[in-house]
């Protein structure tokens, strides 16, 4: 996965959620369906894509050889985020204060805290 690799998986995961937003925007059923900009842009990805269009056409949306790698990195990224915003929320809630124990110093009942309410 080189720098360009990413840059263009960027590039084109960006135009492609520009046009589900706009599609989202301008197609009054997308948004009595409640369907969010990035299914749209998934789906406009789809057709237009190797899988559909580039059955029948050499012109079509192309991701790089990488692009499988992403998953890996964007999950970690992501469970990290929410793990760090669980903790923090959780140490300045009313409900520890009202415990009654130092949470900084019990941290195994931090887990089983959050694990069994």
């Amino acid at each position: 996965m080189t720098l360009m690799d990413v840059i263009q998986d960027f590039a084109v995961v960006s135009i492609l959620l520009a046009i589900g937003y706009f599609l989202r925007m301008k197609v009054k059923l997308f948004q009595r369906l409640f369907l969010p900009a990035s299914i749209i842009g998934g789906l406009v990805g789809l057709l237009l894509g190797p899988q559909l269009l580039g059955l029948y056409s050499p012109v079509c949306v192309t991701y790089t050889d990488s692009i499988p790698q992403w998953a890996n990195v964007l999950l970690a990224i992501t469970f990290a985020c929410s793990f760090s915003v669980l903790i923090s929320s959780f140490i300045s809630s009313e409900r520890i204060r009202d415990a009654g124990f130092d949470v900084l110093e019990k941290p195994g009942r931090i887990f089983s805290f959050i694990f069994l309410n």
